[in-house]
């Protein structure tokens, strides 16, 4: 959690005290990922074709969709305590295209105007992003 690094101070607190601070933002903390199907399959009471783009949580399908944004904004809409949040940070991957990465922003600046929204090219090779909400 690159918000919890923040929030350690190692001149006025202790290490009990640090490692509390980040326990906590670690606890509240999700991981949220988008990549393409690779086949057709029916997986948490959603119909998924193979190369429509999947938005997962905690180890579960949350939204499927054709377009890479509306799958996004559905996955951010099934966390139901998103308004709450206050960063989203984006690790790209190799294959997300800077059409995904303009879109993602547009979608971020308009639905969530109040989190911070930090990217990071991780150019790991699975998935579209990741995302660390906090």
């Amino acid at each position: 959690c690159y918000s919890a690094l923040g929030l350690v101070d190692f001149d006025n607190q202790t290490l009990e005290a640090n490692l509390a601070i980040i326990e906590e933002q670690i606890a509240n903390m999700l991981a949220l990922d988008v990549t393409e199907a690779i086949h057709d399959s029916n997986n948490n009471g959603l119909a998924i074709k193979k190369g429509e783009y999947i938005g997962i949580a905690g180890g579960t399908v949350k939204s499927n969709d054709g377009q890479f944004i509306e799958c996004v904004r559905k996955l951010f809409t099934s966390i139901e305590d998103m308004d709450d949040r206050s960063v989203i940070t984006a690790f790209y991957g190799e294959n997300a295209t800077p059409a995904q990465k303009q879109g993602l922003r547009a979608l971020i600046e308009g639905d969530y105007p109040l989190i911070d929204f930090v990217e990071i090219e991780s150019g790991q090779e699975i998935y579209n992003v990741i995302f660390a909400v906090e």
